[in-house]
């Protein structure tokens, strides 16, 4: 026993430390974390609901009242009628006692999200981009600069004319800019004037009546501005130099008689007069397209009077 009991104990490695109980938390500990615990709990925020919008909610419409808006639209533009918020809100209403936009406020913010737009008449989208465009405006302002290097009197003309019943300066147009109307019945004023840098000249503003059709031709234009121009050189003496920019309106340039090309509009007994004063070989045979294609493939070269 006492040699058994021996072999065991060499077989087992000395001890360093000897046993001792397992340590317990102490009570100053815990009670610290007890303490700290509802501690932490208050600094740290409750996390608050999303706050919610307060007023109206908007109005959703189906698109069977988008269509609607939309075909009063056009049938206010077919009348003549101007397609103002009133005058939409009036029709929907008249056709649909039940129609759920009651303000104009609610119907403008509507007729935006549905794609119309409230634009001024005067923004007309011009194709400023062509290469013709582009180098005839360089060609005006580099004349406009030599004029104005040259101390020259520069006068700006234009001409206007007002109708019966004026249309607005902004309007709703949908979205393919349709909705403008010319109100062009009965008389109309024009209205034909120079102005430079001082002002208008006065003494050569002419104010007439006209037609719907816009009476102005090359031969009372010519009258006009050379009345104007006599005017103009009388007032700044012979030697200070003048000029006076027009735009392209079709009366303000007029081609010489022998340089005017056939006409879409003529007889094919004018044509043929026109072909034989240009000297165009053509068969008595052709038809009128086929003479006016002569024509148009031998169109002299333009010169104005």
């Amino acid at each position: 026993m006492r040699t058994s009991q021996a072999a065991q104990e060499q077989r087992q490695p000395p001890r360093l430390r000897s046993r001792s109980r397992t340590a317990q938390p102490s009570k100053k500990k815990s009670q610290s974390a007890s303490v700290t615990l509802p501690l932490m709990t208050n600094v740290i925020p409750a996390p608050q609901p999303p706050k919610q919008r307060s007023g109206r909610i908007p109005e959703r419409l189906s698109e069977q009242a988008d269509s609607e808006i939309r075909y009063q639209f056009q049938l206010l533009l077919s009348e003549k009628i101007y397609p103002t918020t009133a005058n939409l809100l009036e029709r929907l209403h008249a056709a649909h006692r039940d129609f759920p936009i009651q303000s104009q406020t609610t119907l403008r913010r509507h007729l935006h999200r549905i794609g119309f737009s409230y634009k001024s008449t005067t923004k007309v989208k011009i194709p400023l981009d062509h290469v013709s465009f582009v180098a005839q405006r360089a060609k005006f302002y580099r004349k406009i600069d030599e004029l104005r290097t040259a101390d020259a009197l520069i006068f700006y003309h234009d001409e206007s004319w007002l109708n019966v019943g004026e249309e607005k300066k902004s309007i709703w147009v949908d979205d393919v800019d349709r909705g403008r109307i010319r109100k062009s019945d009965g008389s109309r004023i024009a209205i034909s004037a120079m102005m430079n840098i001082d002002g208008f000249h006065l003494p050569s503003i002419d104010v007439f009546s006209c037609s719907k059709y816009h009476s102005v031709n090359a031969e009372y234009f010519f009258n006009w501005i050379e009345k104007a121009a006599f005017r103009l050189r009388e007032d700044n003496g012979p030697r200070r130099r003048i000029c006076i920019v027009v735009d392209n309106a079709p009366w303000h340039c007029e081609l010489e008689n022998d340089s005017k090309p056939a006409g879409r509009s003529w007889t094919k007994a004018a044509i043929k007069k026109w072909l034989r004063g240009h000297n165009v070989p053509f068969d008595e045979l052709c038809s009128k397209a086929e003479l006016l294609e002569l024509a148009l493939a031998n169109r002299p070269v333009k010169r104005y009077k």
